[in-house]
């Protein structure tokens, strides 16, 4: 991991270039990013690589809708809050914790390996974050990554 300080929007947009030729007839990619520029503290290609896999997957399990890419600062300005959000299947409430674990598909038919979301989560505690899932059937999902934020990063 290189960790330097780096801008989260231009991480983001380069993350969303890179999946948007991926995006099924019917799905609009949209972005809504913080107000203001936030630097993060991170490894930027590593950072890339868990948007685009996050991306890649809704677009996976979304045939119709939306999948937008957010951030913000939390209120306490600790925490930088990225959201990835579908309006796709969903995930069944028991299966949400197991998601994150190697080898874990929930459709056989769907390709991949399995190990998208465990890579995600490898990164995001290498980053010293968190990530966590709330889906429902049928409405679709929202993977949050939750990354520290160090104000001396601010200007």
């Amino acid at each position: 991991f290189n960790i330097k300080d780096y801008p989260l929007l231009e991480c983001c947009q380069m993350a969303l270039e890179s999946v948007r030729y991926r995006m099924p007839d019917g799905v609009k990619l949209t972005f809504s990013p913080a107000g203001e520029p936030i630097v993060v503290h991170v490894d930027n290609l590593r950072l890339q690589q868990l948007l685009t896999n996050l991306l890649t997957n809704a677009a996976k399990f979304t045939e119709k809708g939306e999948i937008n890419l957010s951030f913000q600062l939390a209120p306490d300005r600790e925490k930088v809050y990225i959201a990835v959000t579908d309006t796709g299947a969903g995930i069944p409430l028991e299966k949400q914790a197991a998601v994150f674990n190697r080898f874990e598909k929930l459709d056989d038919y769907k390709p991949g390996a399995g190990l998208g979301l465990s890579i995600c989560k490898t990164i995001v505690e290498h980053l010293q974050g968190d990530i966590s899932v709330k889906s429902e059937i049928g409405k679709g999902s929202c993977f949050t990554v939750t990354l520290p934020f160090d104000r001396k990063t601010e200007d």
